[in-house]
This record gives structure tokens, C-alpha cells and sequence, in this order.
């Protein structure tokens, strides 16, 4: 299905069996009473979804790849008033500049995430996760959860957190990783703190 219009839904979403494909302007919006149920490989947003409210929410997202969910969760000085927009994008996120952060040595050259705050100023946890489908092309996409971290795009550089993340969990083909107390936002992507990884 792709949607010819802006669509807001009140109510829950289940997805079964097909994909939604939305854009910026024919945007897929969830008010702040709806859920999501039933996302997969086989059933998923193409495509830009906004969230409105501040409870915690899986963003149904993918690819042509599959199902490639973020999470926003924790709310810290939100409001029902707040909303956010989120994407998967499949591509080179080095494309999108340079690092400066000397922790890390770079990040995906496969995905990232946009996660825009459009209204409010809370601050929140955001979880990443991984499957097989993420894979460059064979083999495990995450090789060392040790040296797994995330970074941000602010522009122009990729950093990532002085303060750490939370637990990794999960093996090289299927996990997340939360980045904690999150305030400024879009785009996101994984990172090595080493070479090859």
C-alpha cells in the first residue's frame, strides 16, 4: 500500500502481511493513544512514521532489506504534545561526513536512522537493533558487540556518547543497543571503536 495522503491513525496499527510505503508528505502519523502490532520482515513502513505523544514506541521502519526498527523510550520532561519522525535509510552513512570523535573508528557503511524531534524538548532513551538483515552483503554484521557503540550525525561529524551505552544484548546477527538520555537528535548510526568491526 502507499499512501496518497497524510494518514494520522488514533488507534493500533497491526501490520500482516505487505508494506506501507510513506514520504514526507504522504507521512504515516500515530497519535499519542496508538500502538503497533504484528511488524516484520514481511510487514513494515517503507518509509517515514511520526509518533505523537510521550510514551514509549517502536518505530515500525525498514527496507527493502526488512524490518529495521528503533525504539524511543524514558521520557524525561515530555509532554503528550511531542512527536517524532523516524526513517531507516539504507545507505553509506560515512557519505554523510567525517569523524571527529577519537573513540570510534566508523561507522555503518550499510544504514543509519533519522530520529527528528518536530515538537517538544524531552529527552529520551533510543534503542538500535540489528538482524541478519542489516548484513553488507554475507556473514555477521556485527562482529565484536564489545566494540559496538552508536554515533550521531550533527551536520557535520559523526561523535558518539561520553558516558557510555547500556547493555548490549544479543549475538552478531540479532541484537540493540540503547543510547541513554538522548536530547539532540537525527541521524543515528552504528559505529566501531575499531578497525574491521
Amino acid at each position: 500500500m502507499t499512501l496518497n495522503a497524510p494518514v494520522t491513525l488514533l488507534a493500533n496499527l497491526t501490520f500482516t502481511s505487505g508494506l506501507l510505503n510513506t514520504t514526507a508528505v504522504n507521512l504515516l502519523t500515530m497519535g499519542a493513544a496508538s500502538t503497533v502490532t504484528g511488524a516484520s520482515n514481511a510487514s513494515y513502513v517503507n518509509g517515514p512514521v511520526k509518533k505523537t505523544g510521550n510514551t514509549a514506541f517502536t518505530f515500525p521502519v525498514g527496507k527493502l532489506n526488512g524490518y529495521v526498527p528503533i525504539r524511543i523510550s524514558n521520557f524525561v520532561g515530555g509532554a503528550a504534545t511531542d512527536q517524532f519522525t523516524a526513517e531507516y535509510i539504507r545507505a553509506n552513512a560515512n557519505a554523510l561526513g567525517g569523524i571527529t570523535d577519537a573513540f570510534i573508528d566508523h561507522v555503518s557503511y550499510c544504514e543509519y536512522w533519522t530520529l527528528d524531534l518536530n515538537n517538544g524538548t524531552p529527552t529520551v532513551d533510543i534503542t538500535f537493533y540489528w538482524t541478519a538483515n542489516n548484513t553488507c552483503g554475507g556473514g555477521a554484521y556485527i562482529t565484536s558487540l564489545p566494540e559496538l557503540e552508536v554515533a550521531h550525525f550533527d551536520g557535520a561529524n559523526w561523535s558518539t556518547s561520553s558516558t557510555g551505552f547500556s547493555a548490549k544484548n544479543g549475538t552478531a546477527f540479532v541484537g540493540d543497543i540503547t543510547w541513554p538520555g538522548v536530547s539532540v537528535f537525527s541521524p543515528f548510526g552504528f559505529a566501531s571503536i575499531t578497525a574491521g568491526r
